[in-house]
């Protein structure tokens, strides 16, 4: 048992609701409906509320409540300057407490989902707090205990019903991808190998707008793999061959050009399209977050 305090009822809300209005634009591996109904029953179970807001966490609640610290850290990130003033950075405190939580818990002997999620949520935070190396650390336990689960092998599990295939393939690509994208920010070696994958991608059948912004994500995390492989490896040659140079542009570009309408982004279509046609805001935000990357 572990006693955990948490934010009152009402501001714990508040930020889930950030949470899935900010974070899952980005990366939405955390189905809303199933998680927060998972995270209501916990919390009513271990009598949270406006009176009793410090609760004790038995051991099968760990990783789901873990989750929950990471998840509320970063909706902090997203609120306006200045609303955690005594922070070190927005959702320090939350952050820790899930760390806490999950260093307390016993040996790994089971893995469960919500684990594999609080580790791939972690590193997106620490990456966020420019804590670099610590979020390489959480994404290289992610793909780890991912690959213990074997996320990556869709054979093990492809008979599940639809929705959880979707749940699995989302994490794992995920995962993939803040890999990817960390390896950028630190100039270290990616962690997943792409033999270490036998997991179809999103563009089988890209029939909703987030398998085929999912489908992005892989593409640009295969090419950041090309992009390492052939000038950053310690096995790249040297020096570089400008023909190397210019082929991996003509991939740049062909990534460019695949993307579907939706999910490019020009300027100067901003105010007379994309806000004209009313666009929901977090496919504005998925066309931008591609543009940037």
């Amino acid at each position: 048992m572990f006693s955990l305090e948490l934010p009152r009822p009402e501001r714990l809300q508040e930020l889930l609701d950030v949470y899935f209005r900010d974070l899952d634009s980005f990366f939405p591996f955390i189905k809303r409906d199933e998680t927060q109904a998972q995270i209501e029953k916990a919390l009513h179970s271990l009598g949270h509320s406006d009176n009793q807001h410090i609760i004790d966490i038995h051991s099968g609640e760990y990783s789901l409540i873990a989750l929950l610290c990471n998840m509320l850290a970063i909706a902090e990130c997203f609120c306006a300057p200045g609303a955690v003033s005594y922070e070190i950075r927005p959702g320090w405190s939350l952050f820790l407490r899930g760390c806490k939580l999950i260093q307390h818990r016993s040996p790994l002997r089971h893995i469960d989902f919500h684990l594999i999620q609080y580790y791939a949520l972690s590193s997106e935070y620490l990456m966020q707090s420019e804590l670099l190396y610590d979020a390489s650390r959480a994404v290289s336990t992610a793909a780890q205990l991912g690959m213990r689960a074997r996320l990556n092998e869709e054979r093990v599990w492809n008979t599940l019903p639809e929705q959880e295939i979707k749940n699995r393939k989302r994490l794992w690509w995920t995962i993939y991808f803040l890999d990817r994208k960390i390896s950028q920010r630190t100039g270290s070696p990616y962690v997943i190998r792409d033999t270490e994958i036998a997991l179809s991608e999103f563009v089988q059948c890209p029939t909703t707008r987030i398998d085929r912004y999912m489908q992005v994500l892989v593409d640009l995390g295969r090419l950041w793999s090309l992009i390492w492989d052939t000038f950053f490896a310690a096995s790249a040659p040297k020096p570089q061959d400008w023909k190397e140079v210019e082929l991996m542009d003509t991939r740049i570009l062909m990534v460019q050009r695949e993307l579907a309408s939706e999910l490019s982004w020009d300027t100067n279509l901003l105010n007379r399209v994309y806000m004209a046609q009313e666009e929901q805001e977090p496919y504005v935000r998925r066309r931008l977050a591609i543009f940037i990357v």
